[in-house]
């Protein structure tokens, strides 16, 4: 109980889900959802011609328009108000009915409000140019003139108004169902865990997998076997899901094809904001540099005292030399102590930074707590008003969970540096996303690095070295998988429905393809103890991890070239986040190209380095 984390806070906001407050902004958002529904009429009439309208119907379509997006942007406050608060949750209590209940009802209300906008937003993408500057001349509008101009770029892809509303509303009991069957089942499902001294404990999904940071093997390996024993009794619901899910997105690229093809990356790379170009020079360079995080996981092996890695080994923590003897306790960390040791590496680069982090402590804006009832996984999620982020995950004082909590806290200091700003410049995509997030955790670790450095304890080195090395297994080998195994789905998908053994066999493909013959042998139930296979909401939530974490090591190494300008130069670029792509950002604020491979090269040198790093304390320590 000594590491557990704090529980957060979060009744500033609503006393509860059947608060007087939230029954308030439930029937706000029901107004603002009809009031957006009769201002768009007017202007249906307008859309078969909207291209070709003449000059005063533009000014009457323009002066339309914006009282619509006025009436959006305060519809999108009491919505994520709603939805991030009944999600804080149903997070820490999975089986919580009343939970589950709003959040069906809020998702019956984000569809309707996202069929209410169908209008406007066609109108937008399909009228000229000279309608979409008379629409944004307000300071009401103007914030919005990123979005709008960059969801013009698909209106190839749009479809009339009719079949666009149709979408909208089938979505709540359609694809996004399938998304909240899964949550349901992760924050439910049980697992028995057959320990190495003969126990069995019976243990949510969240919890067992946090036994994989032991230090035993055997504990490692029970603890994997019962999480993927608990998931294959749900072969069934998690087939249906990933084919439906799956399904549903490729039959609508089929129907938006009318101009051009659609292919099924198309829109992942529009909500990344990057270009086909950049991903496919990023995983270029990323393959051709696999050798690299196939070596750190055969030095971790050697470190282990194993041939090769077992998939339960992957948050083995760093074994101790032989003159020290590893317990359960070993290298943890109390959730205080960890905060103070970010806090003092976020405040390395500016004073700002530390303060921050001790804020988001001593407010309970983070979830730590360990209990059954919780989901897996870890999230930085926020409010809309007021801008406050929070963060959620399970801390049990494991290295693992130390570079979690710095990771989250990235993206909260993200979200806190644009809190000024309109929610229109505000959300910024995954990609850039992970911008302050892996910044962060590099942070932390040449935070640690320098005084394990400084110190004569080698072993501090090592556990530096060792995270440095799982990082590069996630985001070069990991990562890769996952997307080779969401391309093999959609391929496979596209000519009939997959069977759990199909789902098996494409997991291990792809795990075998990045892994080599690093692993002992692969983890063919990761297609369903993953949960980013099912976001609903998103399509390929992996190779913006990648990006993130390459495109992070480049801006770190600005720290060094920028000196006392380096921290307003972070801040300018994480708030241009929201109003530009990810091309856009880099040439702004580093001068490079996304689309060619010098950058990524240079950030996987860095990583390289990181690597024979690794080795040469290894061989230090005599292992």
């Amino acid at each position: 109980m000594k590491y557990f984390g704090k529980s957060w806070d979060n009744s500033q906001i609503y006393a509860s889900l059947s608060s007087p407050a939230f029954a308030a902004d439930m029937e706000k958002s029901r107004s603002l959802i009809q009031s957006i529904r009769e201002r768009s009429q007017p202007l249906i009439p307008m859309l078969p011609a909207a291209d070709t309208l003449s000059p005063e119907d533009e000014k009457t379509a323009a002066a339309l328009l914006q009282p619509v997006f006025a009436d959006f942007d305060q519809l999108i406050v009491s919505l994520r108000n709603m939805s991030v608060f009944a999600n804080c949750i149903i997070s820490v209590d999975g089986g919580n009915a009343e939970a589950k209940k709003t959040i069906g009802a809020l998702g019956q209300l984000a569809g309707e409000a996202e069929e209410a906008m169908v209008t406007a937003r066609l109108l937008l993408d399909t009228c000229s140019d000279r309608l979409v500057a008379a629409f944004l001349d307000s300071d009401g509008t103007r914030p919005h003139s990123f979005v709008v101009h960059y969801s013009r770029r698909r209106r190839a892809f749009r479809l009339s108004q009719k079949e666009e509303s149709l979408l909208s509303a089938l979505k709540v009991d359609g694809i996004t169902a399938w998304g909240t069957l899964y949550s349901n089942i992760s924050g439910t499902l049980k697992c028995e865990v057959r320990l190495p001294e003969g126990t069995i404990k019976t243990m949510g999904v969240a919890a067992a997998t946090a036994l994989t940071e032991s230090p035993d093997e055997a504990t490692r390996k029970a603890a994997l076997d019962a999480v993927d024993r608990a998931w294959a009794t749900q072969d069934e619901p998690c087939t249906a899901a990933l084919n439906a899910i799956t399904g549903w997105r490729l039959a609508t690229y089929r129907r938006r094809s009318h101009t051009k093809p659609m292919h099924f990356l198309d829109q992942a790379l529009q909500d990344s904001r990057i270009e086909r170009a950049t991903l496919d020079t990023l995983l270029s360079c990323v393959r051709k540099h696999r050798d690299t995080a196939q070596l750190a996981l055969k030095l971790k092996a050697r470190a282990l005292k194993k041939k090769n890695l077992g998939p339960w080994d992957m948050f083995a923590p760093c074994p101790a030399p032989a003159q020290k003897t590893m317990t359960e306790d070993s290298g943890k960390m109390t959730f205080g102590d960890a905060i103070a040791m970010i806090a003092d590496a976020y405040g390395s680069v500016n004073p700002e930074m530390g303060t921050f982090v001790q804020m988001m402590a001593d407010r309970n804006w983070i979830e730590g707590t360990v209990s059954d009832s919780k989901r897996p996984g870890g999230y930085c999620t926020s409010f809309a008003k007021p801008r406050e982020p929070r963060i959620y995950m399970t801390y049990t004082g494991g290295m693992k969970d130390v570079v979690t909590l710095a990771h989250e806290l990235g993206h909260a200091f993200h979200t806190w540096t644009m809190r000024d700003l309109p929610l229109a410049e505000s959300g910024y995509p995954m990609t850039l996303a992970e911008t302050a997030s892996i910044f962060g955790e590099t942070l932390v670790q040449q935070s640690l690095l320098a005084k394990a450095s400084a110190s004569t304890d080698q072993w501090e080195t090592l556990k530096v070295c060792w995270s440095d090395a799982k990082e590069a297994e996630g985001f070069l080998l990991n990562i890769p998988a996952r997307y080779l195994f969401e391309g093999a789905l959609n391929e496979r998908r596209s000519r009939g429905t997959v069977s759990a053994d199909d789902l098996r066999g494409m997991m291990r493909d792809a795990w075998s393809e990045c892994y080599g013959e690093t692993l002992s042998e692969m983890n063919e139930m990761f297609w369903a103890s993953k949960l980013h296979f099912y976001i609903s909401g998103v399509s390929f939530y992996n190779f913006p991890y990648t990006f993130g974490y390459l495109f992070a090591l480049g801006v770190y190494a600005q720290r060094a070239t920028l000196g006392a300008d380096f921290f307003p130069a972070y801040k300018s670029l994480l708030r241009d986040t929201g109003r530009m792509t990810a091309e856009e950002v880099a040439r702004k604020h580093l001068g490079v190209d996304l689309r060619e491979p010098d950058f990524w090269n240079r950030s996987l040198a860095v990583v390289s380095n990181k690597v024979a790093q690794f080795e040469k304390v290894l061989g230090g320590l005599g292992f």
